[in-house]
C-alpha cells in the first residue's frame, strides 16, 4: 500500500492546476508539521522537483512527494476532490486507529496561489 492515495479525480484536478500554474511538470506535494488543532498541521504544494529526501509516487500521471520522515503520519491518507456550486476542494482524508475506535478527519485545501496549497480545518 502507497504512503498516500491520489483519487482519480484529484488526480485531473491536479493536473488542471499544475497546467494552469505553468508547472506540467510539477510535483504535488504533501507534508506535515507540527501545530494545528489535532497537534499536525497538514498541508499541500507545488514543487518543480523533489527533495533529497522525498519519496515519488505516481497516480494517474500525477508525481506525488512525500519526505520520506513524514511517511509514517500520512501512510493511509487520501487525497481525494469534490466539486460542487460554490467550492472545488482538494481533501486530505486520514483513517486514524486508535485502539478500539475509528475517525476520519478530514482537512480541506483551497488554492492560495501559483505554487502553494493551504490547508485548513
Amino acid at each position: 500500500m502507497s504512503t498516500v492515495i491520489l483519487t482519480e479525480a484529484a488526480a485531473y484536478e491536479v493536473k488542471d492546476m499544475m497546467k494552469n500554474n505553468d508547472m506540467p511538470n510539477g510535483y504535488l506535494k504533501v507534508s506535515v508539521k507540527g501545530g494545528g488543532c489535532t497537534g499536525l498541521s497538514y498541508g499541500m504544494s507545488a514543487e518543480e522537483e523533489p527533495a533529497e529526501n522525498d519519496e515519488v509516487l505516481e497516480f494517474y500521471g500525477v508525481k506525488v512527494l512525500v519526505d520520506k520522515n513524514d511517511a509514517p503520519i500520512l501512510n493511509g491518507t487520501t487525497i481525494d476532490f469534490k466539486a460542487d456550486l460554490r467550492l472545488k476542494t482538494l481533501m486530505l482524508l486520514q483513517l486514524v486507529v486508535a485502539e478500539v475506535h475509528l475517525r476520519q478527519e478530514t482537512f480541506q485545501v483551497r488554492q492560495n496561489n501559483a505554487k502553494e496549497l493551504i490547508c485548513h480545518t
